[in-house]
């Protein structure tokens, strides 16, 4: 096990639904349009956050339910504290990463398996590419980022090791 907080990392930023993704185990590739990413770098997710002071613990809005995070027996409701993951300090991160392969290729390149890889599947009509294209565009929303731009990426595989 890395030493996660001395070694040189990087932090990764992820919606609640990835986040989701990557604790169940369905999410290990991630496209992006940069990367400073290389095979075997460690990465942590930055995900939507919060401090609980009365409680001195960090919550995480993918582990919530409806704004409320519930601890044992008793539920916390703290919506209007979330914090953006782009303000989520180091020391704050419950998952890491280890990078174990980055590729380029053409976006619409992606294959159902790739899809599945970053944590989609068939559903509601569509197959993992088509829901993977839909998610893709609520993220992307420049020219030249779109689905339909077809933009060169990266992939990043990646591995949860913590």
């Amino acid at each position: 096990m890395p030493d996660l907080l001395t070694e040189k990392s990087k932090g990764l930023m992820f919606r609640p639904e990835m986040v989701k993704a990557i604790l169940e185990g369905r999410k290990t590739q991630t496209r992006r349009i940069n990367t400073t990413l290389k095979r075997g770098d460690l990465a942590y997710v930055k995900e939507t956050w919060a401090w609980v002071d009365m409680l001195g613990i960090y919550v995480y809005r993918a582990s919530s339910d409806d704004g409320a995070v519930i601890l044992g027996e008793k539920s916390f409701c703290i919506p209007s504290k979330w914090k953006s993951p782009m303000m989520m300090p180091r020391k704050a991160a419950r998952i890491w990463l280890r990078v174990l392969d980055v590729r380029k290729e053409r976006l619409r390149d992606i294959t159902n398996a790739d899809s599945q890889a970053e944590g989609f599947s068939w559903g509601n009509g569509m197959s993992a590419v088509e829901a993977f294209a839909a998610y893709w565009n609520t993220i992307n929303r420049d020219p030249g980022t779109r689905w339909e731009d077809d933009p060169e990426v990266y992939v990043n595989t990646f591995e949860r090791v913590a």
